[in-house]
């Protein structure tokens, strides 16, 4: 809204090159710590008090590592008290028939960035996938339903299989004795060198697959099954993102966490007791309950009352979630493994080249032509299904159905991206923030992450809503609308009839 009585004209904004430079180095020293790429994420040795919390991090946004903010006492009395920790295993025994809608992808790679090309592209017209006949499409995983006791079989069957396809007899040794949570050798290519294969591999655009949605029978089917479709040839995280811990496996989130001993008989073992950190929330009806409701050092500095979401992840090292933002308060709580996180802070928007591109997902087909007669598994074939506002002009692809959202098209670990994307040098990386099981992260609302981990890993999050009406938000809204003045601009206009969602 322009001010009364005048007309709105438009106007450009410009930035010099020593104005940017500028703005970069107060980021990093005003507010990011001043060791750039070295610098270090705060750790507590216990929950900070409200107002430390509040002064020290919210207010300021800045990222810290809390340790024993969930402890657990079932264990002898006369032992210190341990940080929570579950295994997967734990999380089967409870109840091996939960169902879980678990995402399903090739490579571990989804909601991101893919290359893609049309169904008439000859494979020689693709070899490069910077080629004029690829385009990059944000796909989103393929999603199946099954029992969690399924889903970890399939996790770390796939998983054994790549890792003895990679590595030393030792590793093989290792999966006979049942250690699933073993770390890959070489712990820095594993989860930061950017795979070449991975990031250029076109997948073909196909509009007349179908996608079954998690509720069909045809889901199931395949599924349990373990006919036509091969998991372990495919990647599986369960990530739901949408409070499914309390809406989805409600016998999971109401489980109470002295059933964990049921198999022991020793007096001295008490139970979970959410009282052993003074700071969390509980009332006398949740002391025994397996995960605690929030924490009341956070509600009181957040300024809410309770979370908006609690979700739970678990994954491998094979799953990698691309560089995004959530408008949350994020509390992320590692009950099994490690978590990597790459961060870069909200003043980074301007310079990691969000644009609109196509929406679509993965869609998997089985491969006649290779089926295994013996074990009745067929060769998947991975294609890429667009995704439209309506059906009808789904078949004739039409441009004003199409649907568009924001992603990031820059790699921030990969150097060779700084060719085509030269602001990049403007960014503020933290390569490896690790989140060990025992340890929560508070991850600030509206910084960036990409997230993986380094074996298998069950972590837990409480989201808690950001305070909209700031000037944090107002300033960050501005950054991410800022556009490149040149001709190679990559963050192009999006068609006027479609918004993504921000």
């Amino acid at each position: 809204m322009s001010r009364p009585g005048r007309e709105a004209k438009p106007h450009a904004l410009l930035a010099s090159a020593e104005a940017l430079e500028t703005f970069h180095e107060d980021v990093d020293y005003l507010w990011c710590g001043g060791s750039g790429s070295n610098s270090i994420i705060p750790v507590y040795d216990e929950p900070p008090s409200a107002i430390e919390f509040l002064r020290n991090h919210v207010s300021v946004s800045r990222p810290c590592i809390i340790r024993n903010s969930i402890r657990s006492s079932l264990q002898p009395k006369s032992q210190s008290q341990q940080p929570f920790c579950l295994t997967l295993d734990d999380l089967v025994s409870y109840n091996p028939d939960l169902e879980l809608f678990v995402d399903v992808t090739p490579d571990g790679h989804g909601d991101c960035l893919r290359y893609t090309k049309d169904a008439t592209t000859t494979a020689k017209e693709t070899a490069n996938p910077n080629s004029s006949q690829s385009q990059k499409i944000f796909v989103k995983p393929m999603e199946r339903k099954m029992p969690i006791s399924t889903f970890t079989k399939h996790l770390r069957q796939g998983r054994k299989q790549q890792i003895l396809a990679n590595n030393t007899a030792a590793a093989a040794a290792d999966f006979n004795n049942d250690n699933h949570i073993l770390q890959q050798p070489d712990e820095e290519t594993n989860f930061l060198e950017v795979d070449s294969a991975i990031k250029n591999r076109v997948f073909e655009i196909d509009n007349n697959c179908t996608t079954p949605t998690a509720d069909d029978n045809e889901v199931d089917t395949a599924i349990g099954a373990d006919v036509d479709i091969d998991l372990d040839q495919c990647v599986l995280y369960y990530s739901r993102q949408n409070d499914c811990l309390r809406k989805e496996l409600g016998s999971l989130w109401s489980q109470q966490q002295q059933q964990q001993q049921k198999k022991e008989d020793d007096p001295s073992l008490t139970s979970f007791d959410a009282t052993t950190t003074k700071n969390n929330k509980n009332d006398s009806s949740s002391l025994d309950l397996l995960f605690p409701r929030s924490f009341s050092w956070a509600e009181e500095a957040f300024g809410v009352s309770e979370p908006d979401a609690v979700n739970l992840w678990i994954g491998d090292e094979r799953s990698v979630s691309s560089m995004h933002k959530d408008h949350y308060e994020n509390l992320f709580y590692v009950l099994q493994g490690e978590k990597v996180f790459t961060l870069c802070p909200p003043a980074d928007a301007p310079f990691l080249y969000e644009q609109p591109v196509r929406s679509g997902k993965f869609v998997a087909t089985t491969n006649t032509t290779t089926r295994n007669k013996k074990d009745k598994k067929m060769q998947l074939q991975w294609n890429v299904q667009l995704d439209h506002n309506d059906a009808t002009s789904a078949a004739a692809d039409h441009d004003d159905s199409a649907v568009w959202v924001h992603w990031i098209a820059a790699n921030v670990l990969d150097e060779k991206d700084l060719d085509e994307f030269p602001l990049l040098a403007h960014t503020h990386v933290f390569p490896q923030v690790r989140v060990q099981a025992g340890d929560m992260l508070y991850l600030p609302s509206l910084w960036f992450h990409r997230v993986t981990q380094t074996c298998e890993t069950i972590g837990i999050n409480y989201w808690y809503d950001m305070k909209f009406e700031s000037p944090s938000w107002c300033y960050f809204h501005l950054l991410q609308q800022l556009q490149l003045t040149d001709d190679n601009d990559k963050r192009k206009q999006m068609p006027n009839k479609e918004n993504p969602k921000e």
